[in-house]
């Protein structure tokens, strides 16, 4: 068995005081037992290409995956997103094509989740905040037992330390040094006045 664990984001400059600490007993056991090391990311170093070329093996230019969203083309809009614009085929869908069995959770750009030989439950780019339901897993069948066992996942229940520190963030009394500067583009010189000034 192979176990992959990517954290988002994240460097060992970051997570090195609480291993440290043994705020992370989890990770510093996978780290001691496995192999870990840095990995350079993309051009453009952004999640979504990121996370595209890792599960392809290749670079955006071949993936087709550059950002968060694409420009619909013949519009000036755009859209979020998915595995379904991704250009190559990822690790799993291959090793599910050679008979392996892949469980795949939670990993950015695979939503809605391929059919694989195991199961995929899609990452944060599935469509609520909340929570899961069956379009986010595969097959669908794995997510009526998790409901049935009691095991859904929710988005608004972090684990551990993350948790505690999203809790206290939430009940501290609003910081106003953390506020966003509003810059006023345009005021009227005098009340009724149709000319403005830039400040």
């Amino acid at each position: 068995m192979i176990a992959i664990i990517g954290l988002d984001g994240a460097t060992w400059d970051l997570a090195e005081p609480f291993l440290a600490a043994g705020d992370m007993p989890t990770l510093a056991a996978l780290r001691r037992a496995g192999a870990h090391g840095v990995l350079r990311s993309t051009i453009p170093p952004v999640t979504f290409p990121a996370w595209s070329s890792f599960m392809t093996g290749t670079n955006p230019g071949k993936h087709g995956i550059f950002d968060f969203t694409r420009r619909v083309p013949g519009t000036y809009e755009v859209a979020f997103v998915g595995s379904r614009d991704r250009r190559m085929p990822t690790m799993w869908k291959l090793l599910s094509d050679a008979g392996r069995r892949v469980a795949v959770i939670g990993v950015p750009t695979t939503y809605p989740p391929e059919p694989v030989n195991g199961i995929m439950v899609g990452g944060f780019d599935s469509p609520v905040a909340t929570g899961i339901d069956g379009s986010f897993v595969h097959p669908r069948a794995f997510y009526d037992e998790m409901t049935r066992r009691g095991r859904s996942i929710q988005r608004d229940r972090l684990p551990g330390a993350h948790h505690r520190a999203w809790v206290a963030r939430r009940r501290a009394p609003e910081d106003p040094r953390r506020r966003r500067p509003q810059t006023r583009l345009w005021r009227p010189t005098c009340s009724g006045a149709s000319a403005g000034t830039a400040s």
